[in-house]
């Protein structure tokens, strides 16, 4: 009997202590985290008070997440985008992740940035914390440094093979969708489509309102802030 209570001791151990650590500590933790006030400065670096004697708050770290920003996060979330890419740089003295070009700078560079880990507060810009579950896709941590303009976004979306032809990512044309021309030419909104995933004459390929808002959360993941208690920077060329 004695034998049969240690063993029941040690199999709540087993299981307890990793659902322990893995899920009530982080989950205290980021329950007293919250956004931190940024507030300005004067010339000597010392807060400016407002007339209520307060700081004056010039945002927050890290930057709230709103309207079109949130849609699009839960359509990333809707979609499965986590399957395959992670939203989590790992501290050097953990892993390299900080060191790859891909995740941090523009495709063309040669010369590998230093991106920033990320860290807890990070998270509080979302509604989910997508950390992801493992990598077939590139880090989306700092997505936005790779890509120059709305169109480029939208065009690996509609179809990553346009730009990567090894590109293993599924194409999501059904957040597109074709329609006549209207007016004297195509909408500025339209995708520039060519070879085979070009529409037929006279049609075009516009964005529906789900793929702006992806595009928008996309286009807002870029590590260019400062953490108040910690000043870092995502790349030298953030701006």
């Amino acid at each position: 009997m004695n034998k049969f209570r240690v063993f029941l001791v040690g199999l709540a151990l087993t299981f307890g202590l990793p659902w322990f650590f893995l899920l009530i500590v982080p989950t205290l933790q980021m329950s007293r985290l919250a956004p931190l006030p940024v507030y300005e400065l004067d010339e000597n670096g010392q807060k400016v008070i407002g007339e209520d004697g307060k700081g004056n708050i010039v945002s927050y770290y890290p930057p709230l997440s709103s309207g079109s920003k949130t849609k699009g996060e839960e359509i990333y979330v809707r979609e499965g985008c986590a399957q395959c890419h992670s939203q989590l740089i790992r501290d050097p003295r953990v892993a390299m992740d900080s060191y790859k070009r891909e995740w941090g700078s523009v495709f063309d560079s040669m010369a590998p940035l230093q991106t920033r880990p990320t860290n807890q507060r990070d998270y509080l810009a979302g509604h989910y914390p997508v950390l992801g579950i493992r990598r077939l896709g590139g880090d989306l941590s700092n997505v936005a440094y790779r890509y120059g303009s709305r169109e480029q976004m939208h065009l690996m979306i509609y179809d990553s093979r346009i730009a990567q032809p090894s590109s293993i990512m599924p194409p999501y044309r059904f957040l597109y969708k074709t329609r006549k021309i209207e007016g004297n030419g195509p909408s500025v909104r339209a995708l520039a489509l060519t070879g085979d995933l070009a529409p037929e004459p006279g049609y075009e390929v516009i964005p529906t309102g789900d793929a702006e808002a992806l595009v928008d959360y996309l286009m807002a993941l870029k590590k260019n802030y400062t953490d108040p208690s910690k000043p870092v920077v995502a790349d030298a060329e953030a701006k």
